[in-house]
């Protein structure tokens, strides 16, 4: 008997092209990608509350007014609109 091949992650039609692995071709792939690029795709974990400041991201860093860099270029693009 021969061993089953592994069927293409995204469609589940064709068998895994070792180049393209764990997908079937560059179509396969790239339609992954979009999935998750249009948060199609979700990771199970514990809600986040947006609005929570209580326990800020270590990673973060802030100016003197306490905004962070992201939190001014937003501010910033919206107000050249």
């Amino acid at each position: 008997m021969t061993p089953a091949r592994s069927l293409c992650v995204y469609c589940r039609e064709r068998p895994i092209e070792p180049s393209w692995r764990p997908f079937c071709s560059e179509r396969c792939r790239l339609l992954d990608l979009s999935r998750w690029l249009a948060d199609d795709y979700r990771v199970a974990g514990e809600p986040v509350d947006a609005d929570s400041t209580d326990s800020p991201d270590p990673g973060q860093t802030h100016d003197a007014d306490g905004n962070t860099p992201n939190s001014r270029y937003a501010r910033h693009n919206h107000d050249h609109r």
